[in-house]
């Protein structure tokens, strides 16, 4: 049997697809270390950045919705139709929506909308942009941090802490960054009306 370019490009396909639902799992599930590993191999395949923003975005939005929806009594079965997903990712989806308040879901939002507008105008590159979603540091607080959306979420190392804490904390550079996207991005709409 023959591999021909269609069996290939099949394959790969399904490959990059595969690891960008990976990584929105691992996103939602505060693993920094995946998403940013699946991340840099989807750049490898030449997947656009845009297109996996716009995927870590909609992660976030299915999650906000499946929290409303399950505060409001919904069962799986209509959660899943009215949000766009299998009805077996349900149980996975809301696992990981409990892992964020619903402010810091709708803030993700927020701060990928801003970023997309960002790169839209030309004020940001598309790379930067989905950087700013998943940039990860380990911060002198000496806790383990992942920016998502400008919104740091901490998990403690295993060692002990410092003993001293420090009185103020500089922002990381993902939250200088999306200050003065969303600073860009409010003069530009106060400018439109």
């Amino acid at each position: 049997s023959v591999i021909e370019t269609e069996d290939v490009e099949e394959i790969a396909t399904e490959q990059t697809t595969h690891r960008i639902f990976e990584m929105g799992n691992a996103i939602a599930e505060h693993n920094q270390r995946r998403a940013l590993d699946l991340y840099y191999d989807l750049l490898t395949l030449k997947e656009p950045p845009m297109r996996i923003m716009y995927l870590i975005t909609r992660q976030f939005q299915i999650l906000l919705h499946l929290r409303d929806m399950a505060g409001k009594g919904f069962d799986n079965q209509t959660m899943a139709q009215k949000a766009g997903i299998p009805p077996f990712a349900v149980k996975r989806n809301l696992t990981q929506a409990r892992g964020f308040g619903a402010g810091q879901l709708r803030q993700a939002l927020e701060d990928g909308v801003a970023l997309e507008e960002a790169v839209k105008t030309g004020r940001m590159n598309d790379q930067m942009a989905v950087d700013c979603l998943l940039y990860t540091s380990d911060a002198a607080d000496d806790l383990l941090c992942v920016d998502l959306g400008g919104r740091r979420f901490t998990k403690k190392k295993k060692h002990k802490q410092k003993k001293k804490k420090q009185q103020h904390q500089e922002p990381t550079n993902t939250q200088k960054v999306l200050t003065i996207v969303r600073n860009s991005t409010d003069k530009h709409n106060i400018r439109q009306h």
